[in-house]
């Protein structure tokens, strides 16, 4: 017992007074800068991927901050392995009896316990957020943390070693900006959620980018991370634990040699385990992604939280839209995330709406309800991430009168309309205001036959919607 106090003091004591105990407050601190630098606007706050949205976004989101905060442990590993060359005891230590593990088992142990703690942290802050968010818990989150803490255990371990053999003031910054450019060029070559690879870089091989700590956002709230990734990264990252640990205690150059067949045994082990092809980086949380429907409105398990904010502009749009012949019987979630180019999927029997529809809480009823209801229940024909020319934008813009004049016809609501109309500018709103004066002129049986009309242009995207609704060639 005694010996287990005297241990747990000296454990303490590296905690508070050397180099390795600040491992976990730089990893806490580097992580929430990359992510508070830009609120609202970086990657981390992407809608219903953000990583405070669900457990499972906030493991990944987690890993990708990996890109900046590995480093960083693997620098403060290099300075705390530096802290006999810096008192000067090095020699000294190395004539006495103790063995060499012995002596850095309470800096080593204070490192991994500090990088372990400031990333249960990390994951405090975004799980606090999480929950209040309601998110979903699954447990294909907690190996994609497990690997990031083996992945900071080994960087620090491996930095710690490392300075210890090449005991220089400039080990830490070279070790350090050392991995801060591996972590960012092998992101930048690194597949995205559909299997492509950032614009403007060519993909490297798949099992070679896997061995990074670093993660890439997820493409839907939907989307997990393989088990054979995680098995594979745990394997690579304990064996370059055990190089770094091999590094630390050699007490001669010919033994650190045996930290190389300790990190080749891993990656081994990581080339064995690992996927060689994107498309089986990432599978589908289809028990989250399952739909429950309740009263026309079918939203995924992972979502289910939002019926309370959804149910009643869904109600009001689906009965808005009853007037109009073929009209859908419900509003569907799709479990998939938005195409990267080309129009959304659609329909005839429901109207589909896609993840990112988690922005929409914040919305009040009429908005939503108007968001529903556009182009009579149709998404637009035209990708929200495609390039337009010249003439697409013409397109578009017929397109948007056609889609918002229908919907503040059928809901009786011209606010959305108006809003819309001074958002794109005069041009818009005039056309928007002739579309309105037409269908003024008409009877009712009439005005329900175009907006039927409009309804099918937005389900095939071969009429010209705004050309459908007012019976004018475009």
């Amino acid at each position: 017992m005694s010996g287990r106090l005297v241990t747990g003091r000296i454990l303490r004591t590296e905690l508070r007074r050397s180099a390795a105990g600040a491992a976990g407050l730089v990893l806490l601190l580097v992580c929430l800068a990359f992510v508070y630098s830009t609120p609202g606007r970086g990657p981390f706050w992407r809608d219903a991927t953000a990583w405070t949205a669900q457990w499972g976004s906030l493991a990944v989101w987690s890993r990708f901050m990996f890109l900046l905060g590995w480093p960083a442990v693997v620098g403060v590993g290099a300075v705390a392995g530096l802290r006999d060359r810096r008192s000067g005891i090095g020699e000294l230590l190395g004539t006495t009896a103790r063995p060499a593990w012995q002596r850095i088992a309470a800096p080593v142990g204070a490192l991994a316990l500090a990088a372990v703690t400031g990333y249960a942290a990390l994951l405090s802050v975004g799980g606090v957020q999480v929950a209040a968010h309601d998110g979903l818990p699954r447990p294909w989150w907690v190996p994609v943390a497990f690997v990031g803490s083996a992945a900071l255990v080994a960087g620090g371990w491996l930095g710690f070693g490392i300075a210890r053999a090449v005991p220089s003031v400039l080990t830490p910054p070279l070790l350090a900006g050392g991995a801060l450019a591996g972590t960012i060029g092998l992101f930048l070559s690194t597949p995205v959620g559909d299997g492509s690879t950032p614009e403007g870089n060519v993909g490297a091989p798949v099992r070679l980018l896997l061995l990074s700590p670093v993660l890439s956002g997820p493409a839907h709230p939907w989307q997990t991370v393989a088990g054979r990734v995680s098995l594979g990264q745990a394997a690579w990252w304990l064996g370059l634990a055990g190089a770094g640990l091999l590094l630390a205690t050699a007490a001669h150059r010919r033994a650190r040699v045996a930290a190389v067949p300790a990190a080749l045994a891993g990656l081994a082990a990581a080339l064995v385990l690992l996927p060689g092809t994107a498309g089986a980086v990432h599978g589908v949380d289809r028990a989250a992604a399952a739909l429950s429907c309740v009263d026309g409105l079918c939203l995924t398990r992972l979502h289910e939280p939002m019926r309370r904010t959804l149910r009643a502009p869904a109600e009001r749009a689906l009965a808005a839209l009853r007037v109009v012949p073929g009209a859908p019987a419900r509003i569907e979630e799709v479990p998939a995330a938005e195409p990267r180019s080309g129009p959304p999927p659609r329909r005839a029997d429901a109207i589909l709406f896609n993840a990112d529809w988690a922005q929409y809480a914040g919305r009040d009823g009429d908005q939503l309800a108007s968001a529903f209801v556009l182009g009579a229940g149709t998404p637009s024909c035209f990708g929200a991430h495609d390039a337009p020319d010249e003439g697409t934008t013409r397109r578009q813009d017929r397109e948007l009168v056609a889609r918002h004049v229908v919907a503040a016809r059928l809901l009786g609501d011209p606010v959305p309309l108006q809003k819309a109309s001074s958002a794109y500018g005069p041009e818009v709103g005039a056309t928007a205001r002739e579309a309105w004066l037409a269908l003024d002129a008409l009877d009712a049986p009439a005005r329900t036959a175009r907006y039927a009309a409009v309804r099918d242009a937005g389900l095939t995207c071969r009429a010209d919607p705004l050309a459908a609704l007012t019976g004018l060639a475009s």
